[in-house]
């Protein structure tokens, strides 16, 4: 089974014997299909795409380079580069251990970085206004104070959770010498903080450092619900589902459709401010899970 994209209605799947096409664009018919090569068990590091050339924060190839991570696979490249910096939902479909991880936190970085030139460019026009209004009338008028965007990562189980955590906690570290966090600190103000909520840990209502949360399904029911009550709703910009096969669970199944039905209608109503990166091994019928979690905004 090769690793397979599915956005909106669209699906890029991997195989053998095609020619590479050009990733799709947020505004492709509905039910269009792409395909390119498969990556072979043993790349050549010559067919691969550097984390360095994607044009993020030159902190976040570093942090990955520290962990011996420099790389990524054609198919791997090819989600990131068709996704990232567009108001797109996508479905990462591949066997397990097959490396959707990865690009999904690149996206999630890329989403923290697009709020932070959003914001730069929002600062210098209220700047240029403040300046204005104190010419006119001798006072600048009062601003709102920046809001902290949030990112989730949604996990069934708490090993899982457990490796996000330890995963983003090194990449946002601030004792380390090359800090992502700090290179990203402009789209919320201070470098990223990183809040656990799964079995006993983490508490309600989050921390003012807290821009990643990472949280097991349970757990994220009571988040959004939080999130709700304190107007911190439209602070979300991206959530990763992990592990999306669980929705036909017949014990757990019901409360992650309920989570996953509220990021969508969130996502709706952030006119795609919102991206949902859902994961999972491969699905007895994918078309009807991309359908589920459809890029309505696209």
């Amino acid at each position: 089974i090769m690793p397979s994209l599915v956005g909106s209605e669209m699906c890029i799947r991997d195989r053998p014997g095609r020619a590479p096409l050009v990733p799709p664009s947020c505004h492709d018919a509905a039910g269009a299909r792409h395909a390119e090569p498969a990556a072979p068990p043993s790349v050549p590091r010559a067919s691969t795409r550097a984390i360095s050339s994607l044009g993020l924060a030159p902190a976040v190839a570093d942090a990955y380079a520290a962990q011996g991570v420099t790389h990524l696979y054609p198919w791997q490249a090819n989600v990131f580069a068709a996704y990232a910096g567009r108001a797109c939902n996508v479905l990462i479909v591949a066997p397990t251990s097959g490396g959707k991880t990865l690009p999904a936190l690149l996206l999630m970085l890329r989403r923290f970085e697009d709020e932070a030139r959003a914001a730069a460019a929002a600062a210098a026009a209220g700047a240029a206004l403040a300046c204005a209004s104190a010419q006119e009338q001798g006072s600048p008028p009062p601003g709102e104070p920046a809001r902290r965007p949030l990112a989730l990562i949604v996990v069934p189980y708490v090993t899982l959770a457990r490796e996000y955590e330890a995963r983003l906690r090194l990449l946002t570290a601030p004792a380390r010498r090359v800090d992502c966090a700090a290179a990203l600190a402009p789209a919320v103000g201070a470098p990223l903080g990183v809040e656990a909520l799964y079995e006993q840990r983490g508490s309600l209502p989050l921390g003012a450092d807290v821009s990643i949360v990472v949280c097991t399904i349970e757990r994220a029911v009571g988040l959004l619900r939080a999130l709700e009550r304190e107007g911190r709703l439209p602070d979300l910009i991206c959530a990763i589902l992990d592990e999306i096969h669980i929705a036909t669970d017949p014990s757990r199944g019901g409360k992650f459709e309920l989570l996953a039905t509220k990021l969508v209608y969130t996502h709706v109503l952030s006119a795609g401010r919102l991206q949902l990166i859902a994961m999972s091994a491969p699905l007895p019928d994918v078309p009807r899970f991309a359908r589920w979690l459809p890029a309505a905004a696209c």
